[in-house]
């Protein structure tokens, strides 16, 4: 009875020892991978200087993104300001018209993408987010 009780002990500690907790990225993380999809190698980022106007576009690009498709239980209205100096058009006038509170909704509206087909009480509010991503 001691051995089989060790021994699954024994399995259950490789068991946890050997899993990897997953994270999610934090908003510098994306952006990272973010740039890494669009312009492939960072080489062609290290001839951007911050405060010029390319700079800007790009970190307006990565707020729209952050908020659009990587929102995720955080505080994006800084993001959403930022955006409107810029003059991103067709903003909403809070994150709260946009928000999907939760980690179930977050992966169920932005993992299918914007081409996917939702049911008419969608809570992603998609045309909105179309409109800051065009």
């Amino acid at each position: 009875m001691i051995r089989r009780g060790l021994l699954i002990l024994l399995v259950l500690v490789i068991l946890f020892s050997i899993s990897i907790p997953a994270f999610a990225h934090d908003k510098t993380g994306h952006d990272a991978i973010l740039e890494r999809v669009l312009f492939g190698e960072p080489s062609f980022l290290s001839g951007l200087t911050p405060g010029s106007k390319p700079y800007k576009a790009l970190d307006a690009l990565e707020d729209a993104v952050a908020i659009c498709l990587d929102q995720y239980q955080g505080n994006y209205e800084d993001l959403l300001a930022e955006l409107r100096a810029y003059k991103v058009h067709g903003l909403p006038e809070s994150i709260n018209e946009i928000d999907f509170s939760g980690n179930q909704y977050h992966r169920r509206y932005t993992h299918f993408g914007w081409n996917n087909v939702y049911t008419p009480t969608d809570l992603a509010h998609w045309e909105i987010r179309k409109t800051i991503l065009s």
